[in-house]
């Protein structure tokens, strides 16, 4: 847990996330920024801050993964799961606020992009370490030779997505001061890692 007086106080509005490939991505981006501020705006006028707002922005921050599905596995889950929350805030909220999520009906092997040599390369260090030591325990797995046979070709996939994930926690540790998601990775990531011998996560 990090100080949750240390946060950063919620932006007026959230960067779109546009995908190279799929435009529900950036249409859900979208929508998602424009139930943002229509969160805010609510909050002010009640003088009542609610967690809807910030979860309306880890849901935009999730988005990274839902594309690296997409493109990597050919599914849709995450994308789908993130208007069930998206509708799930606006039951919770008592607004009126049309929102859908145009998920793609399927997927052909053909459309999957071939996955990266390495994660992140050129992407700069992040400000939080614990996000650091992710970036190096992933890394790491990834790039061992047992996760580059056919067999391991799923495991290896789910590395990528556990990597996707970390825009969401940057924004979770920063304007909410929790570490969920970080927690889930690495239980996810030394799961991976304990199914291939000889795989040794550098980071704890």
């Amino acid at each position: 847990m990090f100080a949750t007086s240390h946060c950063r106080p919620l932006p007026e509005f959230i960067p779109p996330f546009y995908s190279t490939r799929y435009e529900a991505i950036g249409w859900t981006s979208f929508r998602l920024g424009q139930l943002y501020r229509v969160l805010l705006a609510k909050d002010r006028v009640l003088n009542a801050p609610s967690p809807l707002a910030r979860h309306a922005l880890l849901l935009n921050s999730t988005l990274e993964r839902a594309d690296a599905e997409m493109r990597f596995a050919g599914e849709a889950k995450t994308l789908i799961n993130i208007g069930k929350m998206a509708r799930r805030i606006i039951d919770q909220a008592e607004i009126v606020f049309d929102f859908e999520v145009h998920a793609p009906a399927g997927l052909s092997c053909e459309e999957l992009d071939q996955l990266p040599y390495m994660l992140g390369a050129d992407q700069p260090a992040s400000k939080w370490e614990h996000v650091n030591e992710a970036r190096c325990l992933l890394d790491n797995i990834y790039l061992d030779d047992a996760l580059g046979t056919d067999d391991a070709i799923n495991d290896k996939i789910d590395v990528a997505l556990l990597w996707a994930s970390l825009p969401r926690v940057e924004d979770e540790i920063e304007f909410c001061g929790t570490r969920s998601t970080l927690d889930r990775i690495f239980e996810v990531a030394h799961s991976i890692a304990g199914r291939f011998p000889g795989v040794i996560p550098m980071a704890a």
